[in-house]
């Protein structure tokens, strides 16, 4: 597993070696074909039926909310494997690739059409958009490149030009990250590029830090997980097959995958040990069962033993096993918005959910069709 990309908390996918694609939605992650053999370097997406991937030997597939295809394109650009992906909305997108020693490449999207707009000498592996006149790449030999609306102009090298920068992440406008070999940490403030300490020596390939909170995850080999909170790193777990990509919905929930051997898929979410009911949550509210895929409760605690839905007047309408699914691991119950097959009626619904330690909690959320 190479990438992963949240288009929401109850919605993702994932991509890696000869085409794997992975969708993650009601709670579970499930195969996804992509219909291509090659092996996929990045994915990201624009919402539920939007979303790209990338890969070796010039490839890019799109998903149309239905399945994925092969982009007229793909191969007649350039045949260099394209290694990262982004988007700002449907007319502004852009890959970066590269295969040392033959070099880099940027494309563009101009929401018609992908353009050769950059080559460089070193391969190119991150994006981070900030504005359409502010998108920074990295790539190896510690390359920083800055696009500013009109041109393409490179950054600093960070003491000496060895290693490789493998991602980027801005939560801000004025304050952006790098991370890549060795345990090297960029950050970028007051229009400047320097040094911070990140404690460890493993390589760094991902990061994925919010704002407002920030907060956020840097991963890398041998399985490195780095927490950033409160303007402080710190190392979360080492350990296993190395991690090659991270990506949070929210401040509470993401993430990471990767593998050497074989595919490796963490999920870096807050679940409490304990009964803690307080924190749940409900997604989408007003649910339209004629347009969304499903209603989710999550946040959930690992003891749940009894989650129902109910009319107004206490009539059941699903249980737990009879029409809900839960995922203990994830902490997440989903229902279709469906009742004997058909799409609920408008009208203001009840969930109560149990824990094995007699604790309940009871809320309301509305079916609307729009």
């Amino acid at each position: 597993m190479r990438s992963v990309k949240f288009v929401s908390r109850v919605d993702a996918w994932a991509a890696g070696r000869l085409g794997l694609i992975l969708r993650y939605t009601n709670g579970v992650w499930e195969n996804f074909p992509s219909g291509s053999d090659q092996n996929l370097f990045a994915v990201t997406a624009l919402g539920d039926s939007d979303a790209w991937a990338v890969g070796s030997a010039g490839t890019i597939l799109h998903f149309n909310g239905d399945k994925w295809n092969p982009s007229p394109q793909a191969g007649q650009i350039t045949l260099l494997d394209l290694n990262g992906a982004a988007f700002l909305n449907s007319s502004n997108g852009w890959i970066v690739g590269g295969n040392p020693p033959q070099g880099g490449i940027i494309l563009k999207w101009d929401g018609v059409a992908w353009s050769s707009v950059y080559t460089c000498s070193e391969a190119l592996y991150g994006i981070a958009i900030v504005r359409s006149d502010c998108i920074w790449f990295c790539g190896e030999n510690r390359k920083l490149v800055k696009f500013d609306g009109a041109g393409f102009s490179d950054g600093p090298v960070l003491l000496g030009g060895s290693g490789t920068w493998w991602a980027l992440s801005f939560p801000y406008q004025n304050q952006g990250w790098v991370v890549g070999d060795s345990g090297s940490i960029g950050r970028f403030t007051a229009g400047n590029w320097n040094l911070v300490a990140s404690g460890v020596a493993e390589h760094l390939h991902g990061i994925c830090l919010l704002a407002d909170p920030t907060r956020g995850y840097i991963v890398g080999e041998n399985g490195v997980r780095l927490l950033y909170g409160s303007d402080t790193i710190s190392l979360e777990a080492r350990g296993g097959e190395d991690l090659f990509s991270v990506d949070m919905p929210n401040d509470l929930e993401g993430a990471a995958v990767g593998g050497q051997t074989s595919g490796r898929l963490l999920m870096l979410r807050g679940i409490s040990e304990e009964a803690d009911l307080s924190r749940v949550r409900v997604f989408p509210n007003p649910i339209d069962p004629r347009q969304d895929r499903f209603l989710s409760l999550d946040r959930l605690p690992q003891d749940v033993t009894k989650i129902g839905i109910y009319t107004v007047l206490g009539e059941p309408v699903a249980a737990l096993g009879d029409g809900i699914t839960l995922s203990p691991v994830t902490g997440v119950a989903a229902w279709s918005g469906q009742i004997n097959g058909r799409a609920a009626a408008t009208g203001v619904y009840i969930y109560r959910i149990e824990t094995a330690g007699g604790k309940s909690r009871r809320g309301v959320f509305m079916v609307q069709k729009r």
